[in-house]
């Protein structure tokens, strides 16, 4: 059987700095590898180019603004076949620590 896709590291709080470079992190593994999305649970969109996702999964913010704070979804997506498809969120709440 195959292994079923789990999130790898699982820290539902975070914190990251205002005004450098932060890491929100989530990853999962599995066979195949799962696909990973991330929103924020208020809706507001991720602001691109300040905010990309890496190829392990997690996010990285750079410069962290104040406003990054909030609960973000981190969701994996695993495709087994053409209707086979295992899905999970993870909440992550986030705060920024400002120096």
């Amino acid at each position: 059987s195959l292994p079923t896709a789990r999130f790898t590291d699982r820290k539902p709080q975070q914190s990251i700095i205002a005004d450098s470079s932060g890491i929100i992190s989530c990853g999962a593994e599995g066979t195949p590898t799962p696909q990973i999305e991330w929103k924020r649970q208020d809706e507001k969109p991720l602001e691109k180019g300040r905010i990309k996702q890496l190829s392990n999964g997690s996010l990285h913010v750079n410069p962290v603004r104040p406003e990054d704070k909030g609960k973000y979804i981190c969701t994996f997506r695993q495709t087994k076949g053409p209707k086979r498809a295992t899905e999970k969120d993870q909440i992550i709440d986030v705060s920024v620590i400002s120096e």
